[in-house]
């Protein structure tokens, strides 16, 4: 297993959960839509996907009208990121992220639409999870 000492700020940050799949840890940000007129189920779901070495750092932008699903790739080099990649060639941490965004569309946490935004080395794990969540864009 990894040293996760660096990912303690985030791990502790009170809005951080864990994922685990086939033995890999996934922590994630969920943060709900802060419109008050509507519920933030009725709002869709931004997935961003972090670039390497920005892995430390819990996102601190509010969106009225998304929910926002920020995974930490805290594998690779340095713990800096495996270009969301770790385990391949089977992709438990992509699979993980899947299984999160279907966990949260069954507790209708979000209306089913899923946008993913990435940046660098997480273009590539942009393009398998828009495949594999019929993303919008």
């Amino acid at each position: 297993m990894h040293n996760l000492d660096k990912f303690s700020g985030v791990l502790e940050h009170p809005d951080i959960a864990i994922k685990m799949k086939q033995g890999f840890t996934l922590p994630y940000y969920f943060q709900t839509a802060s419109a008050t007129e509507e519920s933030a189920s009725s709002f869709p779901l931004i997935l961003t996907l972090h670039a390497m070495r920005s892995n430390t750092v819990v996102p601190k932008a509010r969106y009225k009208e998304w929910n926002v699903l920020h995974p930490i790739d805290c594998y690779g080099y340095k713990n800096e990121g495996s270009f969301w990649a770790a385990g391949y060639p089977e992709l438990p941490l992509l699979d993980a992220i899947v299984e999160l965004v279907e966990s949260h569309k069954n507790k209708g946490l979000f209306n089913g639409e899923v946008y993913i935004s990435g940046s660098s080395s997480s273009g590539i794990a942009c393009v398998y999870l828009a495949n594999k969540l019929n993303a919008q864009a």
